[in-house]
């Protein structure tokens, strides 16, 4: 799948008014690779978004939803936020958390769907395109530049025969050791027979894949052992593949002949050593350890970064959001703190958020109330500070960015515009405890509440250490 059909396949509908999208032709469901509803429990007249959503409430029609959609269906919906002002319906790109099309994504894509059936490619929990088998692949227990020649093989980069007679480097594809077939990567490492026989040597003494399971299934046909393998039977796996490239290179290149005998004694040395290692034992009978482990630093002295909370300015103040989101429950919170130049808190809130779609989401959204209080109750120029990095950009750069979110973002500059000023700064959780203790507050107790110059007893000792870090 390529071109046109391939973008359709990644592009969704953000729901803002609800009136250009259509509920049963669309895609608009933010999920894995299927994007349109399901289909229909019973038959229905209904055509547009917008009469799923209820205009005063600017909620969504719970017993209309439950009436003519599936459950699982339901649930992701109900998810979807509802922007409070009518927006225009807009369309993004889906496997980008910025909602904005990249070459990457789209690749990702196309490999995935090429590679579903064989139960290979990404799944709902991964619908960005990335499949937890490379996650596995890079850290099998075997050392790195194994690691590259397994990669290779599996993107048909190693020099064979075959691949040198493709590109004119050779007068012919045939393999030299053998001489029965055209070396391409799975003859090399596999068909031929002394891959075959090292193979065999260390089934006896090492629990790989069956040769049934070894068959060439497809271009990506190692992938599929990996990930069907447990971690140490595809890693030994794999050193007897580079093992028996090693030996094919030796004959090639230098006319030395390794037998299997040999190989297998060395594998199974290279084993008990790589083991060793990952235990933090040192079976070092010929005292080649090194006395002392060295690091080595970077001569580029990096900017040292301030571990605590810092004051605003005089005259600014500093507003902490955070939120507390588990992956799995509907339920989230969302906490803010302002605190003025001289650590005095002006304002302390936490909000229960019920049908929370992401983290990010819930992020945007204790950023938006941030700014509201602000507005509403401080008006000075302000500082917003997040631990959400893409939440942060996105409020920085509103122009480039079309994420589930994005409604909210606008909705937060709208409020940010209420200000004299106000700067989006990321900071880490360290810096962010105060905001963060507040979330975990409201989603814990389904609580919600705004407190003016005072602060829950829970977050008394952050503030104090906030403010003096010195403070235990």
């Amino acid at each position: 799948m390529h071109g046109l059909e391939l973008l359709k396949k990644g592009a969704i509908w953000r729901i803002g008014r609800g009136t250009d999208v259509k509920i049963w032709r669309h895609a608009w469901i933010p999920r894995g690779f299927e994007l349109k509803p399901a289909g229909r429990k019973r038959p229905c007249r209904l055509k547009w978004v917008s009469e799923l959503i209820d205009e005063e409430s600017r909620r969504w029609k719970i017993d209309v939803l439950t009436r003519y959609f599936h459950q699982h269906d339901v649930e992701v919906i109900k998810k979807i936020k509802i922007p409070w002002r009518s927006s225009e319906d807009f369309v993004a790109w889906h496997f980008e958390k910025s909602g904005y099309f990249t070459v990457r994504s789209a690749y990702r894509l196309g490999v995935s769907l090429r590679d579903i059936d064989s139960n290979l490619g990404s799944s709902s929990s991964h619908p960005d395109g990335s499949r937890p088998v490379w996650k596995k692949f890079w850290s099998l227990p075997i050392p790195h530049k194994v690691r590259i020649f397994a990669w290779k093989l599996i993107h048909g980069g190693l020099a064979t025969k075959a691949n040198k007679f493709r590109r004119k480097l050779e007068p012919t594809a045939t393999c030299s050791i053998c001489g029965s077939g055209e070396e391409m990567e799975f003859h090399a490492v596999m068909c031929c027979p002394h891959a075959k026989s090292l193979r065999d040597a260390m089934r006896s003494c090492w629990p790989i894949p069956g040769e049934k399971e070894l068959g060439l299934t497809g271009p990506e046909w190692l992938l599929n052992v990996i990930n069907t393998s447990d971690p140490d039977a595809a890693a030994q796996l794999i050193l007897i593949l580079w093992r028996a490239w090693f030996v094919r290179n030796k004959w090639v290149h230098e006319g030395r002949w390794i037998n299997g005998k040999t190989s297998a004694e060395f594998l199974s040395s290279y084993w008990d050593s790589l083991s060793v290692i990952r235990q933090g034992e040192a079976n070092d009978s010929k005292g080649k350890r090194p006395m002392v482990v060295t690091t080595i630093r970077s001569i580029e002295r990096k900017p040292k970064v301030s571990s605590t909370w810092t004051k605003p300015n005089a005259g600014w103040v500093k507003i902490n959001v955070d939120g507390a989101f588990m992956e799995g429950s509907e339920d989230a919170g969302i906490g803010v703190v302002i605190r003025d130049s001289s650590g005095s808190v002006l304002l302390t809130a936490w909000k229960h958020v019920s049908d929370a779609g992401s983290a990010e989401e819930v992020e945007a959204l204790a950023c938006k109330e941030g700014l509201t209080l602000a507005a509403e109750w401080v008006t000075l120029p302000s500082i917003l500070e997040s631990d959400c990095a893409n939440v942060v950009r996105f409020l920085s750069l509103p122009e480039r960015q079309g994420s589930p979110s994005s409604f909210t973002i606008q909705e937060a500059l709208e409020e940010a515009a209420k200000l004299p000023r106000v700067e989006f700064h990321h900071v880490g959780r360290e810096l962010n405890s105060v905001a963060h203790s507040l979330a975990q507050l409201a989603r814990r107790l389904n609580h919600s509440a705004v407190w003016r110059n005072r602060f829950p007893f829970c977050v008394e000792q952050l503030v104090a250490r906030d403010v003096n870090p010195s403070v235990n």
